[in-house]
C-alpha cells in the first residue's frame, strides 16, 4: 500500500515536471489572484475523495484547496511564481482524474 502510495506521488510529480517543461503555451483559462476552479470530479464516494486529497497535497505549488462533492467541484489556490492553472489540470488527470474542466 505504501510502495503503491509513493510510487503514484513520484509518477504524479514526473509528470507535472513534464508538463511544466513541454507545455509553456497559454490556455484559456478563467482563473484569478492564484486561485482556479475545476468542474466534472467524480467525488461521490469516500474513496475517490480521498485520492484527489492525495494527489492535491502532493503536487508542488498548491497551496490550499476545497472539495464540494456535492457539486463535483475543485477549488485550488496555487502560488502563481510556480504554478499555473493548467499544470493543476494536467497533473490531475496524471493522477487519473480525466473529466476536469477549468471554469
Amino acid at each position: 500500500m505504501m510502495k503503491k502510495l509513493i510510487l503514484s506521488s513520484v509518477l504524479g510529480l514526473a509528470a507535472l515536471f513534464a508538463v511544466m517543461l513541454f507545455n509553456y503555451g497559454t490556455n484559456d483559462v478563467h482563473a484569478e489572484n492564484g486561485q482556479a476552479v475545476f468542474s466534472g470530479v467524480n467525488l461521490s464516494c469516500e474513496g475517490c475523495e480521498l485520492q484527489v486529497r492525495d494527489a492535491l497535497q502532493n503536487i508542488v505549488g498548491i497551496q490550499d484547496f476545497h472539495l464540494d462533492s456535492q457539486k463535483g467541484l475543485i477549488t485550488v489556490s496555487y502560488n502563481e511564481a510556480v504554478m499555473k492553472p493548467e499544470w493543476v489540470e494536467k497533473s490531475l488527470e496524471s493522477f487519473g482524474f480525466h473529466s476536469i474542466e477549468l471554469e
